[in-house]
């Protein structure tokens, strides 16, 4: 897709982490909620502390893994900030256990990790490659040029 008006009339592509992930998180906590489950009737104060703890950090990160690839940059984790294409100044692929990711470093702020492996409509790589301006970093990185 060339760069221009036509782009930025297009909606957002979202991405999420697929239900296979999702799935391992809840499970790696149903141990922990038993286990609190168990102890509920020496202490329900704590165990009531614990079984929220436990179900924030079940939900949290399901929730939270969410990525939008639109007109004007990438929306990360459901934040209510864009980074702007033009903020992103080197993009690197890189591998962690596996999982492939892009790590974009940028003009000001933290580095980013942009999770590869997340589902959408279309292949995450091919929509940032078509929705990168040129000469941009990712597009350089992903082969778009």
């Amino acid at each position: 897709m060339e760069d221009g008006a036509a782009i930025l009339d297009l909606p957002a592509d979202h991405f999420k982490l697929p239900w296979t992930w999702a799935v391992l998180i809840i499970a790696v906590q149903l141990p922990f909620i038993a286990l609190t489950l168990m102890f509920w009737p020496q202490s329900p104060i704590a165990s009531s502390i614990f079984l929220v703890l436990f179900v924030l950090f079940a939900w949290v990160p399901i929730w939270g893994s969410h990525v939008s690839v639109g007109p004007k940059g990438i929306n990360l984790f459901r934040g209510s900030y864009i980074v702007a294409w033009s903020d992103i100044t080197s993009a690197q692929l890189r591998s962690l256990v596996g999982l492939r990711y892009l790590r974009l470093k940028r003009a000001r702020g933290w580095t980013l990790w942009l999770p590869l492996y997340f589902l959408g409509h279309r292949n995450i790589e091919d929509v940032l490659r078509d929705r990168a301006p040129k000469n941009n970093p990712i597009r350089q990185c992903l082969g778009g040029n």
